[in-house]
């Protein structure tokens, strides 16, 4: 059976559960989960409360993710 693709989505942190490391993320329907940055993933460059998150969902837990890379809101 061919594996089912991660779901890709854009995200807010509003709070920091470990530092660089694990995060809440507000999605933008209201939906809150934990990302997880993976152990050699993307780090915050700066003030990671002036930033987007685009994360990976896995298809079949919706309730975690992972952060795949930082972004700077738009300006």
């Amino acid at each position: 059976m061919p594996e089912r693709p991660s779901i890709i989505a854009i995200g807010t942190p509003i709070a920091e559960r470990t530092k660089d490391r694990l995060y809440d993320i507000e999605m933008a329907n209201g939906h809150r989960v934990v990302g997880v940055v993976p152990k050699l993933g993307p780090r915050c460059g700066g003030a990671w409360s002036d930033q987007q998150v685009r994360v990976a969902f896995s298809p079949f837990d919706m309730s975690r993710c992972r952060i795949i890379d930082w972004q700077d809101y738009p300006a």
